[in-house]
């Protein structure tokens, strides 16, 4: 078994297990004083496999076999298969009541990792695996690209370090269900695109996050992402608008999600700089020029200068309208020099716009020459 494996692993050499009847409690005798330091090393390893069977390290006094001397001899009261603890759970059932979900952490038995099921989960076949990256007595450790996760038995919590969840678990075993609890009150839950949604705290009146589909949260004053959009598994479109949300985050949600169009730009603290670096574009000229373009294709870079090497403050999706108010000739790039500004001082390149209402115009000076 595994306390056996674990020993022999720690260099003890383990004698073929007896099984008979002895009016013996679950003990651990040495008969050489000089033992006691593996004598006790070895009780805390079993009382790892065995949390229900108390057990002590003892000396006993009386030497009845010379062969004795430099053994350990360990007495298990029942042997049966080890309590359930972080070194043996393999499924353990939960809940949680914001939003409410009640589901499963399983060891796949197929792949040997970890799947979630639960009753948001439309399609537990394709759930997310999840490695294992170790474990002890208490809890085990598991991973992908979007959560760590500690199970905690000795807690009776799931903690989800990325996201900030916890888990209340309401029962673990050490064999895995052919049908996990969840199983039998999942339902499908399909997303509604027609609606778009302005806020979190309007989504947590629905009866399932997975309905989310579209959400715009460019009025919010994000300075982080909430940790809700992780729920959003049908999430299609969410719209940050000029946001503080640093860019990591950002892409940390898009590997998430990378069916999902996130539109955003990064705001500018300090409008003066950026300015200042725009005259360090090569042959660039400008015309005041307001109007309106709509983006063609699937995405489109913003950048601070007029400049394929500009730096990226954002992108855009596919249908975005654009209220420009300069029209620069940049950096060519793909054939095309041309190159939008809006408001806010961001730059668009051409070529992934098209003129959706133009207003008027004035030729302006060259700023370089």
């Amino acid at each position: 078994n595994l306390f056996k494996k674990e020993l022999e692993n720690n260099g003890y050499k383990v004698n073929p297990v007896e099984v008979k009847n002895y009016n013996y409690n679950s003990d651990i005798y040495y008969y050489n004083n000089a033992l006691q330091g593996k004598a006790r090393a070895i009780q805390k390893i079993y009382s790892k496999y065995y949390p229900a069977l108390k057990v002590q390290a003892n000396l006993r006094n009386t030497r009845q076999q010379a062969q004795v001397d430099n053994s350990i001899i360990v007495w298990i009261k029942q042997l049966q298969p080890p309590g359930i603890n972080g070194l043996t759970v393999k499924q353990v059932h939960y809940k949680r009541d914001d939003p409410a979900v009640i589901g499963d952490f399983f060891v796949n038995p197929k792949t040997g990792n970890w799947q979630e099921v639960n009753n948001q989960i439309s399609d537990y076949t394709n759930a997310i695996e999840f490695k294992e990256i170790r474990r002890d007595s208490t809890s085990v450790y598991i991973a992908d690209d979007r959560y760590n996760i500690q199970i905690n038995l000795k807690l009776k919590k799931i903690f989800i370090s990325d996201v900030n969840f916890t888990y209340d678990i309401l029962s673990s075993s050490n064999q895995v269900l052919s049908n996990p609890p969840s199983q039998l009150v999942r339902k499908q839950v399909q997303p509604d695109c027609s609606r778009t949604f302005y806020s979190i705290d309007e989504t947590k009146k629905l009866s399932s996050p997975l309905i989310v589909c579209k959400i715009d949260l460019s009025k919010a004053g994000l300075t982080s992402m909430p940790k809700e959009v992780y729920g959003f598994e049908n999430m299609q479109q969410l719209d940050l608008g000029v946001t503080l949300i640093p860019t990591t985050e950002i892409n940390r949600l898009q590997k998430t999600f990378p069916k999902c169009t996130i539109i955003y730009q990064v705001k500018q603290e300090n409008q003066q700089n950026q300015s200042a670096q725009q005259t360090y574009v090569p042959n660039a000229s400008t015309s005041i020029e307001t109007g309106t373009l709509i983006c063609i294709t699937d995405t489109a870079i913003v950048r601070k200068l007029p400049s394929a090497k500009g730096e990226i403050t954002g992108k855009v999706a596919k249908g975005f309208t654009l209220d420009y108010v300069e029209v620069i000739t940049g950096e060519t790039y793909n054939g095309s020099s041309k190159w939008y500004k809006d408001a806010e001082g961001k730059y668009y390149w051409g070529g992934n716009f098209q003129q959706y209402s133009a207003k008027k115009k004035t030729i302006l000076k060259s700023k370089n020459k």
